[in-house]
């Protein structure tokens, strides 16, 4: 196993869920689609490339915690104020 494609899988394993499962499926099988010799390979791997970093963007997003509506340390300096 290729050590890019291990490292990728790796990192995908911590944030999986049932709900991610079918995307890292996605993500794990790219190598099947790169195929060939030559030029014909240089091919499928250019596109598997693409999927790739389209599929890993959707991962981060999908991964990613929500975005705060103000910055916590905007929230946290004004909710704790302590009187000297």
């Amino acid at each position: 196993m290729p050590p890019a494609y291990r490292a990728t899988l790796s990192a995908l394993l911590p944030q999986l869920t049932e709900e991610n499962l079918s995307l890292a499926v996605a993500i794990a099988n790219i190598p099947e689609e790169i195929r060939g010799y030559g030029h014909v390979k240089e091919q499928h791997l250019a596109l598997a490339q693409v999927k790739q970093n389209r599929l890993l963007a959707e991962w981060k997003t999908m991964t990613s915690p929500p975005a705060l509506e103000k910055p916590l340390e905007e929230v946290c300096s004004r909710s704790h104020h302590v009187a000297p």
